[in-house]
């Protein structure tokens, strides 16, 4: 098995994705619908923008998985203040209740993660993959595109 960082840290979050995708599924979510309850439940009434901003893709990709969560109900878009050129995205009460279980699978599933791990080494992982994180956004990287 390969132990480089970048191998570990995919293979790591390709198992938790398709964990949780296994569960989200079984609540009638499509693949990143998830993500977007969970995300809402906190930033409830953001901009559509920042959705895609939040995740790292393309404004059209966001939009194709919000109109299906619309049809479904789980969410609506909005105008606010006659603002026809920005969208706010908010959570339908079925939205809060299917969000309120993701957001349990969620925890499950990091609460796994770090079974049998210290509370001071889970300090120090996240602290340190917050740095890492901050590194590879920081925008006078050569790499950051």
């Amino acid at each position: 098995m390969d132990n480089s960082f970048h191998h570990l840290l995919l293979v790591t979050e390709n198992v938790f994705h398709k964990k949780i995708v296994n569960e989200t599924t079984k609540l009638g979510l499509l693949p990143g619908q998830g993500k977007i309850l969970d995300y809402l439940y906190y930033h409830n009434g953001c901009e559509q923008k920042e959705l895609a901003k939040a995740f790292f893709v393309e404004p059209a990709t966001i939009t194709g998985i919000i109109q299906r969560m619309e049809t479904a109900g789980l969410l609506v878009r909005e105008y606010r203040n006659g603002n026809k050129k920005t969208n706010y995205v908010s959570l339908t009460p079925k939205g809060f209740e299917t969000a309120d279980k993701v957001k349990y699978m969620f925890t499950k599933y990091e609460e796994l993660c770090f079974k049998d791990i210290s509370k001071e080494d889970f300090d120090k992982f996240m602290s340190i993959l917050y740095k890492i994180n901050k590194n590879l956004n920081f925008k006078g990287s050569e790499t950051n595109e």
